[in-house]
């Protein structure tokens, strides 16, 4: 395994993160190939280092190609807020070049005891394309869902769809399937 070490311009932040990582068999012959892309920014003027992408590269045997896979990460204000908190909000899945999957997560805030704490609001699925496969809503305290929690932040609600609704704040109706929380 290989980490930044924080020498040169650009990546004291990045100190102690994996950057590479590899793989080998027992005869010492390397199968994979681990990549990870960490990228410095500001949140509330803040520096913070975050995960941008990774690619894993699994050797082929004999004729077999090697085999590319990768993660890229986004994360968006307007699923956070309004402001950039480090949240992932966009996680998208690729094999050899291609899109496989890609999922979208909103958050609430709240102000608990003079800290702010996240939880996701909904998350939404996507095959390789733009079409949604189904979409998971979250409630918590007991609180009508979109309504931030009041205190300790417990899931109490679910609700699943096999749609996909416009915006977050598209109403619930009964197409959704909902899970109470005891």
């Amino acid at each position: 395994n290989y980490y930044h070490t924080g020498g040169g311009a650009g990546v004291a932040a990045r100190a102690g993160k994996l950057y590479q990582s590899d793989g080998y068999d027992a005869a010492g012959t390397l199968l994979t190939r681990r990549y990870s892309n960490w990228i410095e920014g500001s949140a509330f003027s803040t520096p913070w280092v975050y995960l941008q992408d990774s690619t894993t590269t699994t050797k082929g045997s004999g004729n077999t190609p090697d085999v590319s896979s990768g993660t890229a990460y986004q994360y968006r204000t307007d699923h956070q807020g309004g402001n950039q908190f480090g949240l992932q909000t966009d996680v998208s899945t690729y094999a050899n070049g291609g899109l496989v999957r890609r999922s979208e997560t909103w958050y609430i805030q709240d102000m608990v005891n003079g800290a702010f704490f996240f939880r996701p609001i909904q998350s939404q699925t996507f095959d390789g394309g733009t079409t949604c496969t189904g979409t998971t809503r979250f409630g918590y305290d007991n609180q009508a869902y979109g309504v931030a929690p009041n205190s300790a932040g417990n899931t109490t609600d679910v609700w699943v769809a096999t749609t996909c609704p416009a915006t977050v704040t598209t109403p619930l109706d009964s197409t959704w399937l909902r899970t109470q929380m005891a």
